[in-house]
């Protein structure tokens, strides 16, 4: 199967993902991996699933299969860094903001990877700052601000509405 067919599967997920209806979007994270287990918007869709179902060891699980060497790991990072904080494996969670820190040294690395790792950690203070430098960056993932379930824990907050409307998305 292309690009463009794995892509049909995992957009399936996602929107499923965003109508919180957990259990068809596993069903159908796991019908793309069938196709291809290592496909990583599959792993990562199945695994963010798992987080919303708090289904935190499973969802590490996936997220781990990318391994540290792929070239998309710095993609996921903030992913997995996610699953540990919410599993309440803070010390993994804050290893992985280090090694972003780290990295950011040579590369680039995400903003909203170390907003998304400091809201599993429960600290709104850090996870704004880093989303207001993903906002002046432009990053790609605020696209998932307004309906992505992920950042459910920052909507009653005063500066998620200030951050939409300066996205105009309110």
């Amino acid at each position: 199967m292309d690009f463009a067919g794995f892509d049909m599967y995992a957009t399936a997920v996602w929107a499923l993902y965003v109508a919180r209806e957990y259990d068809r979007s596993v069903e159908q994270a796991k019908k793309t991996l069938e196709l291809d287990p290592n496909f990583a918007v599959g792993l990562e869709s199945l695994a963010l699933v798992y987080v919303a179902q708090r289904r935190y060891a499973d969802a590490v699980a996936e997220l781990e299969k990318l391994g540290p060497s792929s070239a998309l790991a710095i993609r996921y990072a903030g992913d997995l860094g996610y699953g540990y904080a919410m599993s309440g494996q803070r010390a993994e969670a804050l290893r992985i903001l280090a090694e972003l820190e780290g990295r950011s040294k040579r590369e680039y690395v995400s903003p909203s990877a170390r907003a998304l790792i400091h809201m599993g950690l429960g600290d709104k203070d850090q996870a704004f700052a880093w989303l207001d430098r993903a906002y002046a960056e432009r990053d790609w993932r605020l696209r998932e601000l307004k309906a992505f379930p992920h950042f459910d824990s920052l909507r009653s907050d005063p500066r998620f509405a200030r951050l939409l409307k300066q996205m105009h998305l309110e």
